[in-house]
């Protein structure tokens, strides 16, 4: 009988592939390729689930190179793909009971990260507009859930994390490379100056590219000024990562590079600290002579004069530039926060800020706890931060023994993501941050996990 159950099962696999295939072409002749393709890499990553991670942290960049190339994927969500796939590694691995007690060392950690997205959901029963916050707080759930708790089950050894570190940082790299050539064959073709003031890597969004650059330029850094092997590579890297970084004219990742190095060096030590100031004066000093040689239109949003866009508010009519609305929109979060004491204490509840700006598609004021703050309130405030000093204590606790190198990138990137928070995107566009605190809390406990796996045996 098992061996009839085979031989049927075969031509049935075989025939249900071709008929797919088949019918695929009605929706494009190459669809089969596609497919085929699709379903290769699948099973790969599935087996390489590193792969997978950097997929989903960089997925903005990975979406605009395969809608660049295939532009009948353009609606697809590669978010709900590539965060399916992980899931469905995540639940095979959880399978094995050595794994499941590795877990349970970030029971804490875990509990509190629960209790803050079950707020935020929660939230969504008073908000104004209760279908964008239950989206809102769902795909925050889904996505950031994977992105934090993937590395804890993917990372197992030190090779595994700086396997995860170097494609994060050559995707960085691709990407520096590739916006650079862009814009030197844009120069020598003799294109309009003024449509290079923003460049950025194929479609993806100038500050999406900004903070992946600006991320991979501060590992560099944190290389640079804390080793004394290959510091002309990495000085060189830095500066090519840096350099593009301007061009896309995001002040915001630049701004969280410079913090988060001068940080990392303060952490590091004496002289990892004197080796950060001394590379702040020296990119100083070549920021200065880039903006003083380079022509005005290519520099356009690092200038002190910048032009003023008027809008319409809730409060009137105001004149806005990209620096200036910045204030506005943080002292509009802190006024619906302060609203009322129902305000004060819970928010106005989630995805509920942008209903303030009937003029401009504001979804969010551009900073991370003034958005908890104005959604989701003290109560929210304060469940978030029990999660994140819950990951700070263990951080501060492996810094007195010392940090390795792949300890010390991951905290880099944890660093400088953090800052960039401060100044764009909202709870989903910063989930990135949670990719790289899940990454530094299971390189960080490398050793226990080794340790406790042997005493399993």
């Amino acid at each position: 009988m098992a061996r009839e159950i085979r031989f049927s099962i075969g031509p049935f696999l075989l025939y249900g592939t071709q008929a797919v295939a088949l019918a695929s072409t009605v929706i494009h002749p190459l669809m089969p390729l596609v497919l085929m393709v699709a379903g290769i890499s699948a099973v790969f990553l599935f087996y390489f689930p590193q792969i997978l991670l950097v997929l989903l942290a960089t997925v903005a960049l990975i979406k605009g190179a395969l809608i660049t190339q295939f532009p009948l994927l353009e609606s697809v969500d590669f978010s709900v793909v590539l965060s399916s796939l992980v899931l469905l590694v995540l639940l095979w691995r959880l399978t094995d009971p050595k794994m499941r007690f590795h877990i349970g060392h970030y029971r804490n950690i875990m509990a509190a990260f629960v209790g803050w997205v079950l707020w935020m959901i929660m939230t969504s029963i008073y908000a104004p507009h209760l279908e964008a916050a239950m989206v809102k707080g769902l795909r925050f759930a889904f996505f950031t859930s994977v992105l934090f708790f993937g590395p804890l089950v993917f990372i197992k050894t030190r090779e595994e994390s700086r396997i995860v570190l170097k494609l994060f940082f050559a995707g960085g790299l691709l990407g520096a490379l590739y916006l650079l050539g862009y814009l030197a064959v844009s120069v020598i073709t003799r294109q309009s100056l003024l449509g290079l003031t923003r460049l950025t890597i194929l479609t993806s969004n100038p500050i999406a590219a900004g903070r992946v650059l600006s991320i991979s330029a501060a590992m560099a850094a944190a290389m640079l000024i804390t080793n004394r092997d290959k510091m002309l590579q990495w000085g060189l890297l830095m500066v090519v990562l840096l350099i593009a970084v301007l061009f896309t004219g995001s002040r915001g990742p630049m701004l969280s590079f410079v913090v988060a190095t001068f940080l990392v060096g303060i952490l590091s030590g004496r002289k990892a600290f004197r080796r950060s100031v001394n590379l702040g004066f020296g990119l100083l000093l070549v920021f200065m002579v880039v903006l003083i040689l380079l022509p005005r239109e290519l520099i356009l949003r690092f200038g002190v004069d910048l032009p003023d866009e008027i809008a319409r508010t809730n409060r009137g009519i105001g004149a806005f530039n990209t620096v200036t609305h910045r204030f506005h929109l943080w002292d509009m979060a802190i006024a619906l926060w302060t609203k009322d004491l129902q305000h004060f204490l819970f928010g106005a509840g989630s995805a509920s800020y942008g209903m303030l700006f009937p003029w401009r598609d504001f979804r969010y004021p551009h900073n991370l706890p003034l958005e908890i703050l104005a959604e989701y309130g003290l109560i929210g405030l304060g469940m978030f931060s029990i999660h994140f000093l819950s990951i700070v204590k263990r951080v501060a606790l492996k810094l007195r023994s010392g940090l390795q190198n792949e300890e010390l990138l991951w905290l880099t990137a944890a660093l400088t993501m953090a800052l960039a928070t401060m100044t764009s995107g909202d709870l989903n566009d910063n989930r990135m941050l949670w990719f790289f605190l899940g990454g530094l809390l299971a390189t960080m406990n490398v050793d226990q996990r080794l340790q406790g796996n042997s005493n399993l045996v």
